[in-house]
């Protein structure tokens, strides 16, 4: 697998020298301990992708806003690209550009999405709670998702 790296430094730090330490294995294989030795600091950036289940629920929420709404960070996932052809669907204006999605309700007057797609998908069950809040009703078949 890897090269062990070992120091005297790290033996005074976990209080034991390697030889005294038990061997314990996991599903056949032993667990290896590495120690790195810097003292370089790290720099640079990092982008977080957008979380799934935040992006789930979010979307369905702009049924809510009467004008345009502008979510940044979105993952690129297939859940959320069925959220957003059910809304589509339902008559709203859908613009994404990489990360960022542009949604405009304003157009929605259907209170029932698409069953084909909404049986895709288990985050479906958040436009119920998106419709009855804006016309206090609403017609949505079972979600899907994983059949246990």
């Amino acid at each position: 697998m890897g090269q062990k790296i070992r120091s005297s430094a790290a033996d005074d730090w976990f209080g034991a020298s390697e030889k005294n330490q038990p061997k314990i294995a996991r599903r056949g294989y032993p667990l290896v301990r590495y120690v790195i030795n810097g003292g370089n600091a790290l720099h640079g950036a990092v982008t977080i992708s957008g979380a799934k289940n935040a992006a789930v629920a979010i979307l369905p929420a702009a049924l809510l806003v009467s004008g345009s709404c502008r979510i940044e960070n979105v993952p690129d996932i297939s859940d959320v690209h069925i959220l957003l052809s059910i809304l589509s669907g339902m008559g709203a204006e859908v613009q994404r550009a990489g990360g960022t999605v542009v949604i405009d309700c304003s157009g929605v007057r259907s209170t029932k999405p698409a069953p084909d797609l909404v049986c895709k998908i288990r985050a479906s069950y958040y436009l119920m709670g998106a419709l009855l809040g804006r016309f206090g009703r609403a017609h949505v078949a079972l979600p899907g998702g994983c059949n246990f």
